[in-house]
């Protein structure tokens, strides 16, 4: 991941002028084309609530929020929110407690791998508002797999993985973190989300803490938020229906495939937007990521002759060089010549093309000539095995090899 890009920031400043009458409102922005009245609703719509107890307790401020809001067509804006501590008073005496909002085009989080921890990281120490009201230019947002992964393991993997589940399934609350300030909650929060797809992010709605009177339903927050299921952290939860069951099996079984980084950075691939809220989004993630073992679905289909040659050719386009290993080269070389043999090519190019990426020419030359290929006579004769030879400009070899 990009992890030292710049990625661009706007921001908008949340508060009350000292001892003024006035309710809380957008005070200043850094962006242009939107007025402090037009960012006042969205900025009250993504607030989590009024704070109780800002000064003690588990509902003690800075509280942080993320969610989404509308940006580009097809595209949200990441929404990170830091509500602080007294700033002064109101006309009435009252503490006033501002927001300081940032806002980031999901295209750009996605592609640096922002996280919430790096997020907080990197806000927590700007003071708003700037004069003059100028775009932020950032850089270390995004992290690595093998950092997430530890993030993970901090939290324990089998509570994370069920955790997962269940925000999959809907709305969760974490007890057990009443003594976490704000960084570590979030820490949570990116190792839950570390298990799903990355895409989750762009609509995820998180909170340190929920006021009892938030307009929003968070997907996960640390307060005991009525409609949210109840974990204990470090506990793992039993998965609650079928889909978190089925997720949970799913995890068990990647991260023993892929082992527990392997699993964490293919995740962080899956980067197009997901609203698990939204209907039937739950089983296009499980789809999503069961598919991440999409060799083993493919050799199945092989073996069972429901194999699109078609199919194939686009999994071998989107494969990286050193995405599988001889013995998985072995076994999908065989598909693809065969299909050959059969006088089916629609995947061959994309098959050779995979082949050269992975300096693996030799293995195909060597497939042709030790009897791996199956199946019924070419209509052709062996002009089929002629014609990859001299695709991959290899013919000596390959004649030497049927000798």
């Amino acid at each position: 991941m990009a992890d030292e890009t710049t990625v661009p920031v706007d921001w908008a400043w949340y508060a009350k002028a000292p001892r003024s009458a006035h309710d809380y409102e957008v005070l200043a922005t850094s962006l242009p084309e939107d007025s402090p009245e037009q960012l006042g609703p969205l900025v009250r719509g993504q607030l989590a609530g009024t704070v109780q107890s800002p000064a003690a307790g588990p509902g003690r401020v800075p509280w942080a929020t993320i969610g989404s809001v509308p940006g580009e067509p097809d595209a949200s804006r990441w929404c990170f929110i830091i509500r602080d501590r007294a700033a002064g008073q109101d006309a009435a005496g009252r503490d006033i407690l501002p927001a300081r909002v940032f806002l980031i085009g999901y295209p750009a989080m996605a592609a640096v791998g922002a996280t919430a921890g790096r997020m907080w990281q990197a806000f927590a120490n700007y003071e708003l508002p700037f004069d003059p009201p100028e775009r932020l230019l950032l850089s270390g947002l995004g992290t690595t797999p093998a950092r997430m992964t530890e993030t993970v393991r901090a939290c324990g993997w089998e509570w994370t993985a069920a955790a997962a589940a269940a925000v999959l399934s809907g709305p969760v609350s974490i007890g057990g973190a009443e003594n976490e300030d704000a960084a570590g909650r979030l820490a949570v929060i990116d190792a839950i989300s570390a298990l799903l797809p990355y895409g989750c992010r762009a609509h995820l709605t998180a909170h340190t803490w929920t006021g009892i009177d938030t307009r929003v339903q968070p997907r996960i927050t640390f307060a005991p938020v009525g409609g949210s299921h109840r974990l204990s952290l470090g506990t793992p939860d039993r998965p609650r229906g079928a889909l978190a069951a089925d997720y949970l099996d799913l995890l068990n079984a990647l991260r023993a495939r892929f082992g527990e980084e392997g699993l964490v950075a293919r995740l962080a691939n899956l980067r197009d937007p997901i609203d698990v809220q939204a209907p039937g989004a739950g089983g296009t993630v499980l789809q999503a990521v069961r598919d991440l073992d999409w060799l083993a679905a493919t050799v199945q289909a092989g073996r069972e002759g429901t194999l699109d040659p078609v199919g194939l050719g686009r999994r071998f386009d989107a494969c990286e060089a050193d995405s599988l290993g001889p013995e998985e080269r072995r076994e999908l070389t065989a598909f693809a010549l065969q299909f050959a043999h059969r006088g089916d090519d629609r995947g061959t190019d994309a098959f050779l093309r995979y082949m050269t990426r992975a300096d693996a020419v030799g293995e195909v030359v060597e497939a042709l000539g030790t009897g791996l290929l199956t199946g019924p006579a070419a209509p052709g004769g062996d002009t089929w095995a002629w014609d990859i030879a001299r695709r991959l400009d290899r013919q000596e070899d390959v004649a030497a090899a049927y000798l």
